[in-house]
């Protein structure tokens, strides 16, 4: 039993000079198998744990409160608070799994890797519709503008090509400790996103610092 932190070595040695020779060597396999106190995650990880429950609470308490008002206003909703109720459910769905997943890692000290994935993916999903319904909202779309025109298949154009270069990257970033993965390859998922990343910023300040200047006039 470890009672302190710090770095530990593993040695396993054969004393048996019938099994061991100079000119014979001898392949032994085996496993080591730890366990915290707390479970079988890692101390780094631990924290997402609390993070992701209260997280999830935040998520529930902010979406009954969303819900009580559209259903009191449901008459008078716009398709943007239609879709910022989707995007909440979303982020209530990405919360909820986190928490599976890390409880699950604790408990049998396996991280179940294409369900971590697949929220990730959802996560990437989320975070690229949010970027556009900000954009959206920012051009006046629903406050003075009923349409978007060609400006609109322009944010769905970003939108697209973000969620196809983020989510590499964010799969990347999830098994970064492979070996196999080199930095060159992340560089190639990480400079389009982060030039996306600033259009997206620029783009939502000029064209809300324009329609400021609209409601103004």
């Amino acid at each position: 039993v470890v009672h302190r932190s710090g770095w530990y070595v593993l040695r396993v040695v054969v004393c048996s000079e019938t099994l061991v020779t100079q000119d014979r060597m001898i392949t032994m396999n085996g496993q080591v198998q730890y366990v915290n106190p707390y479970g079988y995650l890692r101390a780094d990880l631990h924290g997402y744990i609390p993070f992701w429950f209260w997280m999830l609470v935040a998520h529930v308490a902010v979406g009954a409160v969303w819900l009580l008002l559209s259903l009191r206003n449901w008459r008078d909703l716009l398709h943007l608070q239609m879709c910022i109720s989707g995007i909440l459910f979303v982020s209530m769905v990405e919360t909820c799994a986190w928490n599976v997943i890390f409880e699950s890692y604790n408990d049998s000290g396996r991280m179940p890797l294409t369900s971590s994935l697949v929220v990730e993916v959802i996560n990437t999903g989320k975070r690229t519709l949010s970027r556009m319904l900000v954009l959206v909202v920012s051009m006046g779309y629903g406050v003075v503008k009923p349409t978007l025109g060609v400006r609109g298949r322009r944010v769905v154009l970003l939108g697209l090509c973000y969620f196809i270069f983020a989510t590499p990257l964010a799969i990347i970033d999830w098994i970064r400790q492979s070996p196999d993965i080199s930095v060159g390859t992340r560089l190639i998922f990480v400079l389009p996103v982060a030039a996306m990343d600033s259009g997206f910023s620029v783009w939502i300040f000029s064209e809300l610092s324009a329609t400021v200047a609209q409601l103004e006039v």
